[in-house]
């Protein structure tokens, strides 16, 4: 019995989990194949490298968040027994504030490190490396068609208007490339601001479709 509970757990599992890939891509495929469909990217679907672009700054790597994870047990430990939340919070913000250094901003809102964002190719079939499918979101890509999918890496560090200024340029461009009247959204994530800022901005004028995957 606990062993069909579990069969049937995760039979539902996947089918929850295929519907959230599935779901985007038919709703924006739905009005026509040939629109050009265009994923915008959330936060972590673009690692940042260091300043001189030789390794990974973030996300931080499995290790280094296995580490910060142990050298804060001590003071959750101590915090259940003592009741001293001040010192848990003390310890484990600063725990906190070294993992995620290389994303730390100065006082006056410029980013602390000179970080550079990995780039993909912008359309899915023009891409050589197979990195583009490592990205996430990229299954969406092949359920729509690689031809006819575009992959928008947002840099959530800069302001919402400034990435909708960059996307309306990517749109254009799309559209002249391809002779398309309009393109579809799928905003994933925080790419959802990207698209919303881009809405205020520019009108849906030259959108057949958005869908939010928040």
């Amino acid at each position: 019995m606990k062993t069909l509970r579990k069969a049937l757990c995760c039979l539902l599992a996947a089918i929850i989990f295929s519907g959230v890939l599935l779901l985007p891509a038919q709703a924006a495929q739905a009005a026509s194949p040939k629109i050009p469909l265009i994923i915008v990217n959330g936060m972590g679907e673009s690692p940042l490298l260091t300043e001189d672009g030789s390794a990974i700054a973030f996300p931080p790597s499995g290790d280094a968040i296995t580490s910060a994870v142990f050298r804060v047990l001590p003071y959750l430990f101590k915090m259940l027994f003592t009741r001293n939340l001040a010192v848990f919070a003390r310890e484990t913000g600063a725990v906190l504030s070294e993992l995620f250094d290389a994303i730390a901003f100065n006082p006056d809102g410029t980013p602390k490190h000179d970080l550079q964002q990995v780039r993909f190719p912008d359309s899915y079939a023009e891409d050589k490396t197979g990195m583009i499918g490592t990205v996430s979101h990229g299954g969406l890509a092949r359920l729509y068609g690689a031809a006819e999918s575009y992959q928008f890496v947002d840099d959530w560090r800069q302001s919402a208007f400034v990435e909708a200024e960059r996307l309306n340029k990517m749109i254009e461009g799309i559209k002249k490339d391809t002779g398309c009247a309009k393109v579809s959204l799928v905003a994933v994530s925080m790419g959802g601001a990207v698209a919303m800022a881009y809405l205020a901005r520019y009108g849906h004028g030259s959108l057949e479709r958005v869908v939010m995957m928040n």
